[in-house]
């Protein structure tokens, strides 16, 4: 293997070169043997992964249970399930994605598709106040609901900061 930033020999370059296009390694070309197919697949039947651990029955049965509803670490009581007020419009989205120069509030990616989404700062969908709603990309969004304890009130500074270059 060469120094860092310096040249390849040609017996290196030939070795990646039939590594990178498969023509040369101990298995190609080859196959296992019915029978060892039938071993492989016999030793592997009934086996659920996850990460690369194999997850006994009642393991599985754990990870069914456990992520779903209150077992979810992501659990707000349902707060999800609780309708918008009829306040929350297209039109005020639209304002606030217009206030917000269509870019995202946390990376100031400019807007593409799909659109900017809206976030309540405090995470209450009847606080409708503009100093309350800021414009995310849709992976801030996401990040912004998980840790819930930080994000209010980094996202609340930035908010103040639109609001006073908007005035």
């Amino acid at each position: 293997m060469p120094v860092k930033g310096g040249h390849l020999s040609e017996y290196a370059k030939q070795t990646l070169r039939e590594k990178a296009t498969g023509r040369k390694g101990y298995w190609n070309g080859k196959k296992h043997s019915p029978e060892t197919r039938k071993k492989i697949s016999q030793s592997k039947k009934g086996q659920a992964t996850r990460k690369g651990v194999k997850l006994t029955e009642s393991h599985k049965e754990k990870f069914r249970i456990v992520r779903r509803g209150e077992g979810n670490s992501n659990w707000r009581g349902g707060k999800s399930f609780e309708p918008y007020p009829l306040a929350w419009t297209e039109t005020l989205k639209k304002a606030i994605r217009q206030r917000d120069n269509y870019t995202c509030q946390v990376c100031f990616k400019k807007q593409k598709k799909p659109l900017l989404s809206i976030h309540h700062i405090d995470y209450d969908k009847n606080n409708l106040d503009p100093s309350n709603l800021i414009s995310l990309c849709v992976i801030c969004h996401s990040k912004t609901n998980h840790n819930r304890v930080i994000w209010p009130e980094k996202l609340r500074r930035q908010c103040e900061s639109i609001l006073k270059v908007s005035l």
